[in-house]
């Protein structure tokens, strides 16, 4: 997978999909078929089939595609077909979330707890990294009950750890570093 590929495809999607406003349609729609993509089955094999050619591929397209999807979808992946790179499929809606996330000035995060947060946990949490970071802040939530406890964010390359478990281990660099220091 060459990410200079998927990002070629990703900026002219997402630039085509701003004239027209479908920047979140057409977002939503490759992050769905990249989703499906990743996962064996009809899809997949389909689209990956030697045995199917790529213009019938192309014409079929919008067809199995059950008629819903945005025109720009439809062409991207007409296009993708054509070229022979249809197995960029993930790539390429990775990076056109990226190109949107930066465009409205968004970052990612990715929350990982002991337990399950609830509505208002979360929320707070949101809005406590958006206040520290001065951007919107779009989290997606994992749990690790290895964690016991507290809560790790990672940004960008930038990670927060507020987990019981980071906190011991902060504590018994402390203690080693103490202990080296009297010796």
């Amino acid at each position: 997978m060459d990410a200079r590929i998927a990002q070629r495809y990703a900026k002219a999607a997402f630039a085509a999909a701003a004239k027209v406003g479908a920047v979140r349609e057409v977002e939503a729609e490759l992050d769905a078929l990249a989703e499906m993509f990743s996962r064996p089955g009809a899809w997949r094999d389909w689209l990956l089939s030697p045995r199917v050619a790529r213009d019938a591929k192309i014409q079929r397209l919008p067809e199995v595609l059950g008629g819903r999807a945005h025109p720009l979808t439809v062409a991207l992946l007409a296009l993708m077909l054509r070229k022979g790179r249809q197995q960029e499929l993930p790539a390429v809606a990775e990076a056109f979330r990226e190109l949107r996330r930066e465009s409205e000035r968004v970052v990612h995060a990715q929350v990982v707890s002991a337990r399950e947060l609830d509505e208002r946990e979360r929320a707070e949490l949101v809005e406590s990294l958006q206040r520290r970071v001065g951007k919107q802040v779009e989290p997606t939530f994992a749990t690790d009950p290895s964690l016991l406890g507290g809560v790790r964010v990672s940004i960008d390359n930038t990670v927060l750890d507020g987990t019981v478990r980071g906190s011991l281990r902060r504590l018994r660099r402390i203690l080693e570093t103490d202990v080296l220091i009297q010796v």
